[in-house]
């Protein structure tokens, strides 16, 4: 969604400069994206994205997340409070408003469009 951003802003009009982009990783599409608006500061945003690429990389935690007890009873359906699901949905959460605050940051910047084709 970001790279469609920037190249409606670039007239990107037969798709060169975002097929070009699309060999990248989608952390470092965003941060072309980002290297773009000086006033960005994507320092925060890699913080978050480092930790959770720290947690998913821990096996321990993968453990945790795939290997949940299986209930025996009815009573044992209730799900089950898991710390590494409850620490990567905050983690998630935070990665989803910082990313949002950037795309409002640069609301002046973008098309009208842009932001109408994200809700629907």
């Amino acid at each position: 969604m970001f790279l469609l951003a920037e190249s409606c802003c670039r007239f990107d009009v037969d798709g060169r400069w975002l097929i070009s982009e699309l060999d990248q990783t989608p952390l470092s599409r965003i941060q072309n994206v980002f290297d773009q608006y000086g006033s960005a500061n994507f320092a925060p945003l890699l913080d978050v994205y480092g930790t959770l690429h720290a947690r998913f990389s821990d096996r321990s935690v993968r453990r945790e997340l795939i290997e949940p007890a299986t209930p025996r009873t009815p009573e044992g359906t209730q799900p089950a409070y898991i710390r590494a699901y409850s620490e990567i949905h905050d983690l998630s959460g935070k990665l989803m408003s910082d990313l949002t605050a950037l795309i409002l940051m640069w609301r002046d910047d973008w098309p009208l469009a842009i932001f109408r084709n994200w809700l629907l």
